[in-house]
This record gives structure tokens, sequence and C-alpha cells, in this order.
């Protein structure tokens, strides 16, 4: 069964956010994703976050902010949260960070 792009790049963002959030808190990933810039936004419809995206990845799974950080400390955890949402492949190929893996 054949996976559209929306899904997999939701397991892709929700992953790598497991990832970060697991990072110490020094790591520029890290200070990034929860960092504040000071300074006026230009005139018109705020653009769209990585971590606006985030956002509504996790409310699919029906999880709050600070629920889905403490999930994602533990790592097994979260992987299973976030590849068991449905089957996570494409072709019948395992989804991986960096394209494809071989059939399973």
């Amino acid at each position: 069964m054949e996976k559209d792009i929306d899904e997999v790049l939701q397991t892709c963002r929700l992953t790598y956010f497991g990832h970060v959030t697991r990072m110490e808190k020094d790591r520029y990933s890290n200070i990034l994703m929860h960092g504040y810039t000071h300074g006026r936004r230009p005139i018109g419809r705020p653009r769209k976050r990585w971590l606006d995206n985030i956002t509504e990845n996790y409310e699919e799974l029906n999880l709050t902010i600070h629920q889905a950080s403490r999930l994602a400390n533990d790592r097994m955890k979260w992987r299973n949260t976030v590849h068991n949402k449905g089957s996570r492949s494409v072709g019948g190929h395992r989804i991986c960070r960096r394209g494809f893996k071989s059939k399973k």
C-alpha cells in the first residue's frame, strides 16, 4: 500500500523532532527549535515555522507538546508511536531518513 507524501513527511518530521528533543540542551538544533528571535516581522501573514508543522503532526497523534517531548525522550516508545500510526512503507520499502531501504 503506497503512502502519500504528507504521511512520509510527517514521519520524517516527527522522527527528527524526537532526535532533536533527545539532544543536549546546548546544541544548536535544540536551541533553534526552542529559540525566539527578537525584532519586527514583515507585514502580512506570518510564515509557517517548522515547529508549527510538528505541532500539527503530534496533534494528529492526540498528544500535547509536553506529552510529545516526554515521549520522545524514550527513543523506542517515540519510534513506536511515530511508526505505528500506520504502515510506514512506500512500495514495499521501509522509509528511512536518506531514502528507501530494502524490502521487509
